[in-house]
């Protein structure tokens, strides 16, 4: 008797005690990328593929919740399914011999997964980093039919996919759906390509939203070179606030378009998307770039983009040292949104020398900023060494005595003796009262008004 075979059928059939919940009840997942391109080649069925990462609410959420959802795990059956993800989540046996199985996944293990993101990965998205949650869904010549990045609902989920099999087989539709879908998309297509802004924005929202390919054909389409600029700058802020990154191909080359305005908007929309594999692009314009504002927003665009990546922290010293002002102040600010380092506290010592009054307030609230995150254990800054914030206080506190005893600017004066009050856990002592009685990043505003400039296009 084979007592392996023996003991998978049992265990298909009654669940294993220790998951608590049967096969049946989870997805399965494929164990290796050429099997599953190859299984889905032979069963004429798309692939569905989904990214995840540790120590990220949403990704754990749909994880636990839509992975496991019934509807989901039915309607996954019509897929090949792909997971991606490098964490370990520890392999428990289900028979002896058996290979373990994910605690967090299910139906193949720790190591499969692994080896699993770096292959869908490279294969789809030619890129060393990945957005997570993201998912993916390609037909057989693995061309993408859908794909949505960041949290979703499990309705949403179910939604993507009916829409993913039928974008993959026309003929699963029936023709009363077709014809509505149709209906819906020839309306909204035609709203949008009216003379009218008001009726032309509102239409070009609702389809930036939405991922068919007759849309996302029209929504590229919109953004080209023959097409009136101020219709083209909709389209590219219209994709941005809806964060499709179906057109994300789209936007990367709209990264050297010849108006300083498309490159803008472009630069904009890529923050919004927030896509890791942006980044590289982002950082590669950065040196051909005209327009010192655009460069501004491309390191705000890329630190939000890969903020951990080795490579998007010397960027970031790089703009810190650049001689353009705008993007000086871009760099600190940035910074102090990040989990601090010893280099970061460095330059940001040293830009709040700078010549320009502007900078030197940005650098200013960035330092103190992180410090405070830090003690306050809030936001990226919190999960920085502390021993690097307690290393950067003295020669900060020194700047900040200087700018607060003799810098040229009243506004600065104050500001920095507001933070170095806050610093030290006292009450502001400033020549201005009302000043004093605005918060940090109020005061910022009159150094970094451009701050806003991602917010203004949502």
């Amino acid at each position: 008797m084979n007592w392996s075979a023996t003991f998978w059928t049992l265990l298909c059939l009654v669940g294993s005690a220790t998951a608590g919940e049967s096969r049946q009840d989870q997805i399965e997942w494929a164990r290796d990328w050429d099997d599953a391109v190859k299984l889905a080649q032979k069963s004429s069925r798309p692939i569905m593929v989904h990214f995840n990462m540790d120590d990220e609410p949403a990704c754990a959420a749909i994880a636990h919740g839509h992975l496991r959802d019934p509807r989901i795990v039915a309607l996954s059956k019509k897929f090949v399914c792909v997971v991606g993800s490098v964490g370990d989540h520890g392999d428990e046996a289900l028979f002896p011999g058996d290979g373990g199985h994910c605690r967090r996944f299910g139906t193949l293990s720790c190591r499969e997964h692994g080896s699993t993101e770096s292959d869908a990965r490279l294969e789809l998205l030619e890129t060393s980093t990945v957005t997570a949650p993201q998912f993916i869904f390609v037909n057989a010549k693995l061309e993408i039919l859908a794909r949505r990045v960041w949290d979703l609902s499990v309705g949403e989920l179910e939604e993507i996919m009916q829409r993913a099999l039928v974008y993959d087989d026309p003929s699963l539709t029936s023709t009363d759906v077709e014809q509505r879908r149709k209906q819906l998309v020839d309306d909204l297509l035609e709203r949008a390509s009216s003379d009218h802004a008001g009726r032309r924005q509102e239409a070009m929202s609702t389809l930036a939203s939405r991922d068919d390919p007759e849309i996302i054909r029209f929504l590229v389409q919109q953004t080209g070179k023959d097409v009136d600029e101020v219709k083209r700058n909709e389209a590219i802020q219209a994709i941005g606030a809806a964060r499709n990154a179906n057109c994300l191909p789209t936007l990367l080359d709209l990264l050297t378009d010849r108006s300083v305005q498309i490159r803008g908007n472009a630069i904009v929309a890529l923050y919004h998307l927030g896509m890791a594999e942006a980044a590289g692009p982002l950082q590669k314009v950065f040196g051909y770039e005209s327009s010192a504002r655009n460069q501004a927003l491309l390191v705000r665009a890329c630190l939000a983009c890969a903020p951990q990546e080795e490579e998007s922290r010397k960027f970031l010293l790089k703009a810190m040292r650049s001689s353009k002002e705008p993007v000086r102040a871009a760099a600190a600010f940035a910074a102090s949104l990040l989990s601090p380092t010893s280099a970061d506290f460095k330059a940001l010592n040293g830009l709040i020398r700078d010549q320009d009054a502007d900078v030197r307030g940005v650098a200013i609230y960035a330092a103190i900023s992180l410090v405070l995150r830090s003690r306050n254990g809030s936001g990226d800054a919190a999960s920085g060494n502390t021993e690097v914030v307690t290393k950067a206080l003295k020669p900060l506190r020194s700047t900040l005595k200087k700018v607060a005893r003799s810098d040229r600017d009243r506004t600065l004066r104050d500001f920095a003796a507001r933070g170095l009050a806050l610093l030290d856990g006292g009450t502001p002592a400033t020549t201005d009262d009302d000043s004093a009685d605005q918060g940090l990043e109020t005061t910022l505003d009159q150094f970094f008004p451009d701050r806003c400039a991602f917010d203004s296009q949502d």
